[in-house]
């Protein structure tokens, strides 16, 4: 036998799942009570039993969302990246030692940056 306990938290988790794509799709402004109640299956009444306003829908949904990121684990190219401060530091070393230097210079056949690239000189 399912418990009233169990009702509530499937109700409220299909509340957020619709709530999220609605978000997702169509924005906060455009998203409506009576929209999230329809996609998840429930009446308007059960959202607002268990939330009082959509702020608060939201701010459920971005507490998600913001949890399943923080538990991803971090891709290998990820890690393996230098840490973009000790490259600034070492190119900021670089440059104030004379030992190298970049300059813009306009490259005609490199149309998706407008022709501008940075090009080292010795």
């Amino acid at each position: 036998m399912i418990r009233q306990i169990d009702r509530s938290a499937a109700t409220i988790a299909d509340i957020l799942a619709a709530a999220r794509k609605l978000f997702a799709a169509t924005g906060f402004e455009a998203t409506s009570i009576d929209g999230i109640a329809a996609k998840a299956g429930v009446a308007k009444g059960a959202v607002y039993h268990h939330f009082d306003s959509k702020e608060e829908i939201f701010t459920r949904v971005l507490e998600d969302v913001q949890a399943e990121i923080a538990a991803s684990p971090v891709p290998a190219a990820t890690r393996a990246m230098a840490d973009p401060l000790d490259m600034i530091a070492a190119e900021n070393a670089a440059l104030s030692s004379g030992r190298h230097r970049t300059v813009a210079q306009t490259h005609p056949s490199d149309r998706r940056t407008g022709g501008h690239r940075l090009a080292q000189m010795a």
